[in-house]
């Protein structure tokens, strides 16, 4: 009777844990899903942020734009501007990649003041009330976003997104000017489960939703309750049980505010913890049949020696410690895979789409004027610098998923440099430079060509890109018995201290490079690969006008003790 009372205790605390560890398990993953989607709008709002930043950049390089702002002549900025903007934005036609066709854009002058065009048609309809917010813009040395509610017809949910780009001049400290980029609200990505939900609220009224018609002004009416927090929130609509997340988006203020929520049924929950309760029950009822039969057995066996017992409790202890070395090696094994994944995928989304829309709506129209012609050769110099960045992240996260193998061979150190050195002088901005390479030629190093050249291509490139005119690059070495040392030094304007300690770090860019094109790889990447190749790459200093990298490598023979 005893046993029978233990086994229907152990029976319901099975049922009661399974049904939490169920519980648990669907949050879990429920709000893995939401912080995934997440990273992937706010991904793409800061798509469009880079790309009107690159946009404003070349603006700044066209001298008739400069003109056009500097000497007044403000009826010719929006024709001039029309090549560049239409990545963007181009009247009555589809351009690929939605989240990057926008609505509207604007210029702004240097005081924050509405420069308007000569026509609507050349740069899109602006709603009246959006007008009138534009007209009482401040000017700001940084990129910024906000959100209006609109009555404009383009805009499905009535809420448009506004970026705020300040279009900065290499002659002067603050901006000449600002652009003004309107684009339709970014809505969750449409998930291929039926019972995964998005909805949008604008200042506690739904804009949009994804749930049946029938339960979104119910949900409207919940919303006003305390949801607004990022917890997880049972919620009950029309007998029908979710999960409810929610977050304020990026860019709300006190006039405009965001909330996305993601709601999930329950309906699968239920149905597994039914299954999960039947399946324990069945056990139950087969492990006390089993029980009888036991101890009827181990009865009529008593008399089996102790030692056998012990034995199989050892071989029991090894095979569960075996069990979980294997579990914990499988479970590393994955996170690096996810890592690898997630990075790569994470950074090819976006500029494959810029790609995309450069390539196809400039270089297939065939009447191209010589002038149109000569901005496509801009587009397609953007483009490989995005194949760059693509490059780069790749091999990043090969070497954060422990999937880069090298084969060391001796290789010559001054004869790459002189390679590197040599392609630098095609370069219009380093024909005045003075470059000096001072080391000797038989100097071999230990190392794989192909990555030792892209970390010394990473740290001459760095020198000559944060260089002054006229300015002075000097590459030496010193060697002790099996390393050398090879310091790559530079004038120009020093990195900050407070920003040295983060020099190495990835997508990091200091004060130093305001001006200069780059994405913050480079250094982190030359880092990584000597580490990888049994060295290191570190700030010697940086002050007064020249900076200094060392980066340390072992050499192919050692030297001779002196």
């Amino acid at each position: 009777m005893r046993i029978v009372i233990a086994l229907c205790v152990l029976t319901g605390l099975g049922i009661l844990a399974s049904h939490s560890y169920l519980s648990t398990l669907a949050n879990e993953t429920f709000r893995a899903n939401i912080e995934e989607e997440a990273r992937a709008t706010d991904e793409a709002r800061k798509m469009r942020q880079l790309v009107l930043t690159e946009i404003c950049e070349s603006l700044a390089r066209k001298p008739r734009i400069r003109a056009a702002l500097e000497d007044d002549a403000l009826d010719l900025l929006y024709l001039s501007a029309k090549d560049e903007l239409s990545i963007i934005y181009k009247p009555r036609s589809t351009l690929p990649g939605a989240h990057l066709h926008a609505l509207f854009y604007r210029f702004l002058d240097a005081d924050g003041r509405l420069i308007k065009p000569i026509a609507s048609s050349l740069a899109g309809e602006v709603p009246t009330d959006a007008e009138e917010i534009l007209a009482s813009s401040e000017a700001s040395n940084s990129p910024d976003l906000r959100y209006l509610q609109t009555s404009l017809e383009t805009s499905s949910n009535g809420v448009i997104e506004l970026y705020t780009i300040p279009i900065h001049s290499s002659e002067a400290v603050n901006p000449i000017s600002s652009l003004v980029v309107g684009f339709p609200l970014l809505t969750p990505p449409t998930s291929n489960s039926r019972n995964l939900y998005h909805c949008l609220s604008l200042n506690g009224s739904l804009v949009y939703s994804s749930l049946p018609a029938q339960y979104s002004k119910q949900l409207e009416t919940s919303l006003s309750k305390q949801l607004h927090s990022t917890q997880i929130h049972a919620l009950e609509i029309e007998d029908h049980a979710y999960r409810l997340a929610s977050r304020r988006l990026p860019g709300s203020n006190e006039k405009i505010e965001l909330w996305e929520y993601t709601l999930a049924s329950t309906q699968e929950l239920e149905s597994e913890q039914s299954k999960a309760t039947v399946d324990i029950l069945s056990s139950a009822a087969l492990l006390l049949l089993f029980g009888f039969g036991l101890s009827h057995w181990a009865a009529q066996r008593i008399s089996r020696p102790v030692e056998e017992m012990a034995r199989a409790g050892a071989s029991e202890e090894a095979s569960r410690v075996q069990a979980e070395y294997q579990l914990d090696k499988t479970s590393k094994e994955l996170k690096r895979a996810a890592r690898f994944s997630a990075d790569a995928s994470h950074q090819l989304k976006t500029p494959v789409t810029v790609l995309k829309a450069g390539l196809q709506s400039l270089l297939e129209d065939d009447s191209l004027s010589p002038a149109n012609r000569s901005e496509t050769h801009d587009m397609i110099r953007q483009t490989g610098r995005l194949s760059a960045v693509i490059d780069d992240l790749l091999l990043l996260s090969r070497l954060d998923a422990g999937q880069l193998s090298l084969k060391l061979t001796p290789t010559k150190l001054r004869l790459m440099l002189e390679e590197l050195v040599d392609d630098l002088s095609i370069l219009p901005a380093a024909a005045s430079l003075d470059i000096k390479i001072d080391l000797s030629p038989d100097l071999e190093i230990l190392g794989e060509r192909g990555y030792t050249i892209l970390i010394l291509q990473n740290l001459i490139e760095n020198a000559q890109k944060y260089n002054r005119p006229n300015g002075r690059i000097l590459i030496s070495a010193t060697t002790t018995k099996d390393r050398v040392s090879l310091t790559i030094g530079n004038t120009g304007k020093s990195i900050p201290p407070d920003a040295q300690a983060h020099i190495f770090e990835r997508f990091h860019r200091g004060s130093a490079g305001e001006n200069v094109q780059g994405y913050g790889l480079g250094l982190n990447l030359a880092h990584e690969l000597a580490l990888l190749h049994g060295g290191q790459l570190s700030l010697l200093v940086s002050k007064h006008d020249w900076t200094d990298f060392q980066l340390d490598l072992q050499l192919a023979t050692p030297q001779p003790a002196d």
